[in-house]
């Protein structure tokens, strides 16, 4: 994984059998460090997305203009790592514990994707459909 990071909130639905990702929201998490939970996160899951069948693996859309591009991995060639967004959420809040403890502040894009993911959490729209929101990360 790359140093810098980009966080998609995805939903993938539990009757599907490829890899395809819907994408909901994107947060650039920049640079959340070499000891962060989510850079540890992102590892472990990562190592998940190397065993499935590659027309498995989790994938996006890009799609600017006309063009889109399917992405299944990063700009390292690793593969996308496709993590439950709770989990995500847990290593966000304590990486941002941490960044609390160190400086006596809060990481400003820690704090918009922990509110994105938040406001999910909290949808009306996506109760009882939670286990089908995921993470997948990015690096660059």
């Amino acid at each position: 994984m790359g140093y810098e990071v980009k966080m998609f909130i995805v939903r993938r639905r539990k009757d599907q059998d490829d890899g395809w990702c819907h994408v909901l929201g994107m947060v650039d998490l920049s640079k959340p460090g070499p000891n962060s939970s989510v850079v540890s996160l992102v590892q472990e899951y990562q190592a998940v997305s190397k065993s499935f069948e590659q027309d498995k693996r989790p994938f996006i859309y890009e799609s600017l203009g006309e063009n889109e591009n399917e992405i299944s991995e990063d700009k390292y060639g690793d593969p996308l790592a496709l993590i439950p967004a709770r989990e995500f959420m847990d290593a966000l809040e304590e990486d941002n514990k941490k960044c609390q403890a160190a400086d006596g502040h809060t990481y400003r894009r820690f704090d918009m994707a922990i509110a994105l993911l938040g406001s999910v959490f909290k949808c009306q729209g996506w109760q009882g459909a939670l286990d089908t929101i995921f993470v997948l990360t990015y690096g660059h």
